[in-house]
């Protein structure tokens, strides 16, 4: 995973599967995988966890998607949502 060298925002999508929850970051152009998280990392898995529980939501019509982001920068990711 490439780091900027320079902090920024983009927003991206998460993609859960819900058998084993195993959630991975695309950048939404082409669905181009940039990450997988898994249990071990401190990065963005509370933002993967919101987002599969937002789709829950939005499959049983009850609210409507929130959107996340995650701010990157040099010292890695933060998980904002």
């Amino acid at each position: 995973m490439r780091i900027p060298e320079k902090t920024g925002t983009g927003t991206i999508t998460i993609n859960v599967n819900y058998d084993d929850f195993l959630p991975t970051i695309t950048n939404g152009v082409g669905n181009l995988i940039l990450a997988t998280i898994n249990e071990n990392m401190n990065i963005g898995l509370n933002v993967a966890r919101v987002a599969a529980r937002d789709q829950d939501q939005v499959d049983d019509q009850q609210v409507s998607p929130l959107s996340h982001e995650i701010y990157c920068g040099k010292n890695g990711f933060n998980a904002c949502a």
